[in-house]
C-alpha cells in the first residue's frame, strides 16, 4: 500500500484487562502501513494507539481479530492519564470484546475516515459493507454518510459508495444512490460544487462547473449556467504552463438573453460575451545575473453584463474564483502587454495599454498608449562613491482614431551628491536634474493645427536632514526631520504647450507639469516599547511653501499622518489642510479593534470641494463589526455607505461556521451590481447566499434573489 496514503485504524469497544481494573475503553490506532493476512492485521510505521485514558506508541503492532490480542514492538511507550506506565521494546495486550470489532480507514491527505463492520481486501484495494464516513470526531460526528457497500481503489485514489444516507448528527437528511470522489488532493477531472439559485426576475438558476485536467501542465474548466426566465450561457477557463517559468490563462464566455427578458429589463444587448488572455513568463532572454519578464493581460468584452454574470457564476467555488471573482465591475477595462529586461545597472521596459469604456457606443476618441518605451539607468557613481547620476527616459505614443494624437518623449537626468557633517548628525544632499520633453502632435484630420512642443529645464534641489534616536525609561524615540529646497530654472519652451503657451482645450489631454520653486519641511517620528521594541506610535507631518513665477509665495497643503497601535488593534488618520481656503480638504481614517471575541474594522474617507482644493465633495464609510461565539462561530454585519450621495452600496449580515470538518457561510445582502441597461444605471439586489461544505468531499452554493430592481426605484 502506498506510503503515507492510507492510515489504518481499528476501532473497537472492549473490556481492557492488563493487570488493571476492568474498564470499558474505545481505542483508535493509526499507522503508516497496513497489511492483511486472513484474521491477522499488521500495522507498521509510527503507530499510535489512543483512547480517552490511554496513549500508546510503537513502531509495529500485530492484531489477531479471533483472539482479540495485540502485540506491540519497538519503542513501545504506554501512558495512562498522561502518566508514563511502561516503556519497553515489546508489550502484549489482550481484550475481552463486549460487542464487535469495526475497521476504520483514515485517508491521510484529507482526514476522512471510514468505519466499516465488514471489510475485505484484494491487493491494495479495499471493499466495505455497512459503513459510514466522516471527517469529524469519530465518537460523535457532526455529519456522516452511511452506505451499504463501497470500495476504495488505491491505485486511482478513488472511493465509490452505494445507497448513501447523509446524517446531521443522528438525523437523516438526504439519500443519494451513488457517490464517488478522489481521496487525495491531486488534480483530477470531475464535477465541482454547483450553485443553485432562484429569483423572481430570473427564475431557477443552476450553475455546474466541470474541471478537466488531462496533464500536469494543462487544465480546463467549463461553467455552464442555466437561468430559467433569462437565458443560458457557458464560461470556459484554460490554464497551461508551457514552461517552469510561465503560465497561460485564458477564458471565454457567452451568455444569450431571451428576447422577452432583454426587452422587459431594457438591456442594450441580447448577447453578452468576452475574452480574457493572461500570460506571464520570466527568464526569457536574461542570464543568471539579470532578470527579464513578459506579461500580457488582454481583456475584451461586449458589455459589463458579461462580467456581472461571470462573477455570479464564480460563486460556485470553482478553482478560478479567487482569480476572477469580484463584487462589481467598473465600465472601463484595460488591456496591457509588458516586457522588461533588468540588469544591475539598467532597466528597459516596453508597455502597451488599451482602454475600453463599455458604457460608450464608440471608443474611437479614447486615448490608447501604443506603445510606451521606458529606459532607466540606476544610480551609478560618477567621480566618487557619493557623487552619483541616473537617467530616466520615456517615449509614449498616444493614439486614437478620432481626435488629436501625440507622440511624447521625456528625458530626466539627475546628478546627486551626498555627505554628512558633525559626526553624521547632519546629512546633506545636492541634486541637479536636467529635464527635457518633446511633444509631436498629429492633428488626425482636425482643422486646427498645432506646432510641436518642446520643454527644457534645469532643476536644482538641496536637502538637509538628521536622524536621531533616544532611549527613555519606558520607550524608545526615533526622529527624522529635514528640509528640501527645490529651485528650477525658468523653462525654455517652444511650440504649443497647454497652459504654458496655448490655452486650447484640445491640448488638455497632453499637459506638461511645470516644475516650480518650493521649500518643504518634514518631521517623521516613531515610538517603540522599550521592553519589546514594538512600534506603538508613528507620526509624520509635512509642510511646503510654493512660489509662483513672480516670486510670490503661499503655503501648500499641510499633510499630517498618524498611526497608533495598541493591544486591541490600531487607529490611523491622514489629512490634508488647505491654507488658502483655511479648510480641511481631505481625510481618511481606519480603525481596527479586537477585544475578546468581538471585532470592528472601519474606514472613513472624505474630501471637500473648495476654490483651491482640486477635490470633489465625497464622503463614504465602510465597516464590519461582529463577534465570535462557541469557538467556531462568527456573526458579523458589513456596510459600505456613500454618505455624500446618500447611497447604500452594500450591507450584509453574515454567519460563518468553521468546524474544521465542515464550513458554512450564510449571508443576507443588499447591494448594487453593475448593469448594461440602456440608462447605464446599476441594479439593486436583495440576495440570500448560502454555502455549505462537508470537508473534504464537497458542498453546495445557493443563491436566492429576493428583489432585483433599478437603483432609482
Amino acid at each position: 500500500m502506498r506510503k503515507y496514503f492510507l492510515f489504518f485504524i481499528f476501532l473497537t469497544t472492549f473490556i481492557l484487562s492488563a493487570n488493571e481494573d476492568i474498564k470499558q475503553e474505545q481505542f483508535q490506532v493509526v499507522a503508516k502501513h497496513l497489511d492483511y493476512q486472513d484474521d491477522i492485521i499488521t500495522a507498521t510505521g509510527d503507530v499510535i494507539m489512543f483512547s480517552p485514558t490511554y496513549y500508546i506508541t510503537a513502531q509495529k503492532i500485530v492484531y489477531n481479530k479471533n483472539k482479540n490480542q495485540v502485540d506491540l514492538y519497538d519503542n513501545v511507550n504506554i501512558l495512562k492519564d498522561n502518566k508514563n506506565l511502561s516503556i519497553s521494546d515489546y508489550s502484549f495486550m489482550e481484550f475481552d470484546v463486549s460487542s464487535f470489532s469495526d475497521v476504520v480507514f483514515l485517508l491521510y491527505d484529507n482526514d476522512l475516515w471510514i468505519e466499516s463492520s465488514s471489510m475485505s481486501s484484494k491487493g491494495d484495494d479495499v471493499f466495505l459493507k455497512e459503513s459510514y464516513m466522516s471527517s469529524c470526531d469519530c465518537n460523535n460526528p457532526d455529519w456522516s454518510i452511511k452506505f451499504s457497500s463501497g470500495a476504495h481503489y488505491d491505485k486511482y485514489s478513488w472511493l465509490q459508495t452505494f445507497n448513501n444516507r447523509l446524517y446531521i448528527k443522528n438525523i437523516p437528511v438526504l439519500y443519494f444512490p451513488y457517490f464517488a470522489f478522489y481521496t487525495n488532493t491531486d488534480r483530477h477531472s470531475g464535477f465541482l460544487m454547483p450553485t443553485i439559485g432562484y429569483s423572481s426576475k430570473e427564475g431557477l438558476q443552476y450553475i455546474q462547473p466541470y474541471y478537466y485536467a488531462p496533464t500536469d501542465d494543462f487544465d480546463l474548466e467549463f461553467v455552464p449556467q442555466y437561468r430559467a426566465k433569462r437565458g443560458n450561457g457557458l464560461y470556459t477557463y484554460l490554464r497551461y504552463a508551457d514552461s517552469p517559468d510561465s503560465m497561460l490563462k485564458m477564458h471565454y464566455g457567452h451568455f444569450k438573453e431571451k428576447k422577452a427578458f432583454q426587452e422587459e429589463h431594457e438591456l442594450k444587448n441580447q448577447d453578452h460575451y468576452g475574452f480574457t488572455l493572461n500570460y506571464e513568463r520570466s527568464n526569457i532572454f536574461a542570464s543568471k545575473e539579470n532578470q527579464d519578464g513578459f506579461y500580457a493581460n488582454l481583456d475584451f468584452l461586449r458589455d459589463i453584463e458579461y462580467k456581472t454574470l461571470e462573477e455570479r457564476s464564480n460563486n460556485s467555488n470553482s478553482s478560478y474564483t479567487s482569480e476572477y471573482n469580484v463584487n462589481s465591475y467598473p465600465s472601463k477595462t484595460e488591456s496591457n502587454i509588458n516586457y522588461f529586461y533588468k540588469t544591475n545597472d539598467d532597466y528597459f521596459g516596453t508597455y502597451l495599454r488599451y482602454y475600453k469604456d463599455t458604457s460608450k457606443e464608440s471608443n474611437d476618441a479614447t486615448i490608447q498608449k501604443l506603445p510606451v518605451l521606458h529606459y532607466h539607468k540606476f544610480s551609478t557613481p560618477l567621480i566618487a562613491q557619493n557623487f552619483l547620476y541616473s537617467m530616466d527616459a520615456n517615449f509614449t505614443n498616444y493614439h486614437r482614431t478620432k481626435g488629436l494624437k501625440e507622440r511624447e518623449t521625456t528625458v530626466s537626468m539627475p546628478f546627486f551628491y551626498g555627505t554628512s557633517l558633525f559626526d553624521d548628525y547632519i546629512n546633506i544632499s545636492l541634486q541637479e536634474e536636467i529635464f527635457f520633453a518633446y511633444l509631436d502632435y498629429d492633428e488626425n484630420d482636425l482643422t486646427q493645427k498645432f506646432d510641436n512642443g518642446q520643454y527644457f529645464q534645469f532643476r536644482h534641489s538641496a536637502t538637509v536632514s538628521t536622524n536621531l534616536i533616544k532611549a527613555y525609561d519606558l520607550f524608545i524615540h526615533t526622529m527624522n526631520l529635514g528640509t528640501t529646497l527645490y529651485l528650477p530654472n525658468n523653462a525654455t519652451t517652444k511650440g504649443d504647450l497647454y497652459n504654458i503657451s496655448n490655452e486650447n482645450t484640445l491640448l488638455a489631454d497632453y499637459p506638461i507639469t511645470q516644475a516650480k520653486k518650493n521649500l518643504s519641511f518634514w518631521l517623521s517620528q516613531s515610538f517603540y516599547h522599550r521592553d519589546f521594541a514594538t512600534l506603538f506610535l508613528n507620526h509624520r507631518i509635512k509642510q511646503s511653501i510654493l512660489y509662483d513665477g513672480d516670486g510670490n509665495s503661499k503655503l501648500g497643503n499641510l499633510e499630517n499622518e498618524i498611526y497608533f497601535y495598541h493591544q486591541f488593534g490600531s487607529i490611523s488618520n491622514r489629512l490634508f489642510y488647505n491654507h488658502e481656503d483655511n479648510k480641511l480638504i481631505q481625510s481618511s481614517t481606519t480603525l481596527r479593534l479586537v477585544y475578546d471575541n468581538y471585532f470592528l474594522n472601519a474606514g472613513h474617507y472624505w474630501t471637500q470641494l473648495t476654490p483651491h482644493s482640486n477635490k470633489l465633495d465625497t464622503e463614504s464609510i465602510s465597516y464590519e463589526l461582529g463577534f465570535g461565539f462557541w469557538k467556531n462561530y462568527k456573526l458579523s454585519y458589513r456596510e459600505n455607505y456613500n454618505i455624500h450621495d446618500k447611497i447604500l452600496n452594500k450591507k450584509e449580515y453574515r454567519l460563518i461556521v468553521d468546524r474544521g470538518c465542515w464550513y458554512l457561510n450564510f449571508s443576507i445582502a443588499d447591494e448594487l451590481v453593475s448593469s448594461s441597461r440602456l440608462d447605464n444605471k446599476p441594479l439593486r439586489q436583495d440576495v440570500i447566499y448560502f454555502f455549505v461544505e462537508l470537508r473534504p468531499i464537497g458542498g453546495i452554493d445557493y443563491e436566492y434573489t429576493m428583489k432585483d430592481k433599478p437603483n432609482n426605484e
